[in-house]
């Protein structure tokens, strides 16, 4: 049995849910194709599928080999390709998925630059907020804000996630004034409601209590809620009131002079901005070459793993 081969067969038929259809692909016969199939079942000793007249799925045992299949055929793919380029220059298809803000305000604006330098990369970028399984999708670089909690991955910190209470410019004459949280919170607010689970963002306000820095939730009324960052701060620049926002998205409208910060900055221990890459022997060099393009670029506007430019803000 062409073991290679069969785990091709494998992965179409899990994708496409028909023997006939996988047979289409590769140009042979499905009796081929289910043959391989029933001889790898025989070899693992465990049943891959649940056939009836109308489809195929795959059982549980299916679902965790196909992950591990997709993951090494992967990992086969770059080893491949660093062995046919070593003495060439980076080279290869490189496909990046980004949230939507994060991807709109800090990597499209670093691709055309990165093109120039790495020519003999094709770039794929795709917007997606929600998480994206990239060993199921086959994608080369994720990032994300937040959490990490897949051990499959390399989490490479990019930044904290520092958020930020942002006003419309010029909203209070006085701000060293304020007390916060008791001067804001009566104040007109634009709220963020998450989309993947439709709550409602807290506003988080810093307390010293026992010579200690605490945060508390605050839940404001709101005239208008959001579940998009880029508009949340183009409202806030509107003037329709303040708002919390992750410096990350905060950063276009303040160097605009549309919008500006209080001088209160929560940033939880537990978040931060990732790239994020399957785990191989090997980074293949093109995730590398992208991944150290974005922190050249993240240093020389004052973010590192430790910190950001939010910090040294005036």
């Amino acid at each position: 049995m062409d073991k290679l081969r069969t785990l091709h067969f494998f992965i179409s038929v899990s994708e496409k849910g028909s023997f006939i259809d996988a047979a289409k692909t590769f140009g042979t016969s499905p009796s081929t194709i289910s043959k391989a199939i029933a001889r790898l079942e025989s070899e693992l000793g465990v049943q891959l599928f649940t056939r009836t007249t109308r489809a195929l799925n795959l059982t549980r045992a299916g679902q965790d080999y196909l992950t591990t299949v997709k993951r090494l055929l992967l990992e086969l793919s770059h080893t491949e390709a660093d062995l046919k380029s070593e003495s060439e220059e980076i080279s290869g298809n490189l496909r990046i998925n980004v949230p939507i803000s994060y991807g709109r305000l800090y990597i499209r604006p670093l691709i055309a630059s990165f093109c120039k330098s790495y020519p003999n990369i094709n770039v794929e970028i795709i917007y997606d907020d929600a998480y994206v399984d990239i060993i199921e999708k086959g994608i080369d670089i994720t990032f994300r804000s937040g959490t990490i909690a897949d051990n499959r991955l390399v989490a490479r910190k990019l930044s904290p996630m520092d958020f930020l209470i942002c006003t419309p410019k010029n909203y209070f004459n006085n701000k060293q004034a304020l007390t916060l949280p008791d001067d804001i919170l009566g104040e007109p607010w634009i709220n963020f409601r998450f989309k993947q689970t439709g709550k409602i963002m807290p506003l988080m306000i810093k307390h010293q209590h026992n010579n200690q820095q605490t945060y508390r939730e605050y839940f404001t009324d709101s005239q208008c809620i959001i579940d998009d960052g880029e508009a949340l701060a183009e409202l806030c620049a509107d003037g329709i009131g303040l708002a919390q926002m992750p410096h990350f998205i905060a950063r276009k409208w303040l160097l605009k002079g549309e919008i500006d910060i209080l001088d209160h900055i929560y940033s939880p221990d537990h978040f931060g901005v990732y790239a994020l890459y399957t785990k191989m022997k090997k980074t293949p060099p093109k995730v590398k070459a992208f991944i150290d393009f974005v922190q050249q670029w993240l240093a020389s506007i004052g973010e590192t793993p430790q910190t950001t430019w939010a910090r040294q803000w005036k």
